[in-house]
């Protein structure tokens, strides 16, 4: 008589005669590049996160450098102005 499993193709002979170490074997595997595959993307969203964090804290630098710079200016351009320097002047055209 003709035992069905001889009938059955080779690959799936293989996959009936592992043995519980075998498949504890292979879900070792997996685990190993499930985690690997998590670290790798854990790594590169906080390589994200910690460039972004740098870019803004440059912003913020650059932003408060610029307004330091407008109010030098704005202190510069009041100081050389004085309202009665203007006043012994002659006026010119409509600027009178």
């Amino acid at each position: 008589m003709c035992d069905a499993r001889s009938r059955l193709p080779t690959e799936i002979n293989y996959y009936r005669n592992m043995t519980f170490k075998d498949w504890i074997d292979i879900a070792q595997i997996v685990s190993v590049l499930v985690a690997s595959l998590v670290a790798i993307r854990g790594i590169q969203a906080w390589r994200r996160e910690f460039v972004g964090k740098r870019r803004i804290e440059l912003a913020e630098e650059v932003l408060a450098l610029f307004y330091q710079a407008k109010d030098a200016i704005g202190w510069i351009r009041f100081s050389l102005c004085c309202t009665t320097e203007s006043s012994t002047r002659k006026g010119v055209g409509s600027y009178n």
